[in-house]
């Protein structure tokens, strides 16, 4: 036997005869999946047509009756028709009635009286007119609330007289809300927060809000809680209220004594300039200038002394009160206006003079003595004049003749507080007699202390002073007689500028 031939034979089994051996790409396999595939064309299409069915159903469903989950107010529609809505509607409208209730008010409004009118029936369709049936697969799982597509009008006159009539009633013994603010306190020098207030007032517009809703959705009833109360609009913690405080207080910070002669008069600081701050309500802060002229009028009422009545101890011990005359301080109430508003915008502090057109001597408080120890002293009472010196020690004092009374105040030499105006020598005292008569009288010492009008002078024509002379028929025209040798003294030792003080 040929050994090749079963080598041959065995290369031949290995691929098969006529190609089918079991390497072969064809074959009972591929037949399988041609079988598969038309089988699922057909599950494919099965459940197509299914879900065609069911979305076609859900179309006709849908174009005739509400979504799901759909609401008025609190009237579930859900699945019902617009001919069912709009007959719930009517219905609900024709015995409808409101009852409003809660803080105190307690008022019934019937259909008629709140004015609600509606086309139901047009409102429904319009509101059925916005829903897509066709996309009902997604709109059914969402909520629908066509609680605004429902048009109902207020009577305004009737609804908002009654309501406002009720919230009236009540209101009358409620306390109103307090917005929070910023104020000066006085006790601790600074502006604070003062924290709101909550009222017990009723909010007409709230309730009229709530009243609307309500008959808009065909609600029978509104139970009035906190929120219709009147409530603040600005509270402590709100950011304009902390910086409106914070610069206020920056407003302040000037603290400034201010001198009269050299002596403490007034304190210009935060107790000044607090209450001239003003805080508005949108937490507005500025400087008020009414407010600060108010306070430049009363100081300068206050410790303006020209013409004021002064009380003083004279140097023997005697008390009197003198008004009127031509010295003492007089503040320059624009200057002084002026001066504060620059020290508030520059934080001054340390010490500055009072503004003043006129000043005097000296300052002892409102009502007290504004001159030094050196002035003349013209006692009308007793008809007697002195001089004191730096001292206080009298360095000259004579009897006198003052002005003579002539039916009332007549020629009377006026009271007051002056100043001797000239020292120079002589002059001649012109004027009208009782009897209308004209006069011209050379004096050699003249020491006018009113204008160039009224003064001390020599009297040779009189042959006595003092006592009651000056009522009896010898009194001046209003100037101060004095003996020629008294006058003399009295020229070599005053001054211009000297202080009169003419008193009873």
């Amino acid at each position: 036997m040929n050994p090749a031939t079963p080598q041959a034979f065995s290369t031949a089994g290995t691929y098969g005869i006529d190609g089918f051996g079991p390497e072969s790409g064809a074959g009972p396999s591929s037949d399988g999946k041609r079988r598969g595939a038309r089988i699922a064309g057909i599950v494919i299409g099965v459940i197509f047509g299914i879900l065609l069915v069911v979305y076609l159903v859900g179309v006709a469903i849908f174009s005739g009756h509400f979504w799901p989950k759909a609401m008025i107010g609190s009237r579930d529609i859900s699945f019902q028709t617009p001919d069912e809505v709009t007959s719930v509607l009517e219905q609900g409208i024709e015995k409808y009635s409101l009852r409003v209730h809660g803080d105190g008010l307690d008022v019934t409004l019937t259909a008629n009286e709140a004015g609600v009118r509606f086309n139901a029936e047009q409102i429904v369709n319009e509101m059925f007119a916005e829903a897509n049936e066709w996309a009902w697969p997604v709109e059914v799982f969402r909520e629908h609330d066509e609680t605004d597509s429902l048009v109902a009008t207020l009577d305004e006159s009737g609804v908002a007289d009654k309501l406002h009539e009720a919230i009236d009633a009540v209101n009358e013994n409620t306390v109103a809300p307090v917005n929070a603010t910023v104020a000066y306190d006085e006790n601790a020098k600074m502006f604070t927060i003062v924290k709101e207030q909550y009222g017990t007032q009723i909010n007409t517009d709230v309730v009229m809000q709530d009243v609307a809703q309500a008959v808009a959705t065909l609600e029978s009833e509104v139970e009035l809680d906190e929120r219709a109360l009147s409530q603040p609009t600005i509270f402590s913690t709100d950011q304009c209220v902390i910086d409106a405080a914070s610069k206020a207080n920056s407003m302040i910070l000037a603290n400034v004594q201010l001198l009269m002669a050299g002596t403490n008069a007034l304190v210009f600081d935060a107790s000044v300039i607090g209450p001239c701050i003003a805080i508005g309500e949108d937490c507005s802060v500025s400087l008020n200038e009414d407010a600060l002229g108010a306070w430049a009028d009363e100081v300068a009422a206050a410790y303006t002394t020209v013409g004021s009545t002064r009380s003083y101890m004279r140097a023997d011990g005697a008390q009197f009160s003198v008004s009127g005359g031509s010295y003492g301080w007089k503040v320059d109430r624009d200057a002084l206006y002026d001066w504060a508003k620059a020290a508030i915008e520059a934080d001054q502090t340390g010490e500055a003079e009072l503004p003043c057109s006129q000043t005097a001597n000296a300052w002892n408080g409102v009502g007290g003595r504004d001159w030094g120890a050196r002035y003349i002293d013209i006692d009308l009472s007793a008809q007697h004049a002195r001089l004191f010196d730096e001292n206080g020690e009298v360095i000259w004092e004579s009897d006198i003749v003052s002005g003579k009374p002539r039916g009332g105040s007549g020629s009377l030499t006026p009271q007051g507080v002056y100043v001797i105006n000239s020292n120079s020598g002589g002059s001649t005292l012109e004027g009208t007699n009782d009897d209308g008569s004209k006069y011209k009288t050379p004096v050699t010492y003249w020491m006018p202390f009113v204008g160039n009008l009224i003064g001390l002078h020599d009297a040779s024509w009189q042959y006595a002073f003092g006592g009651t002379r000056y009522r009896d028929g010898a009194g001046s025209h209003g100037c101060v007689n004095l003996p020629p040798s008294k006058a003399a003294e009295l020229h070599n030792l005053c001054r211009v500028g000297d202080v009169v003080v003419s008193h009873w």
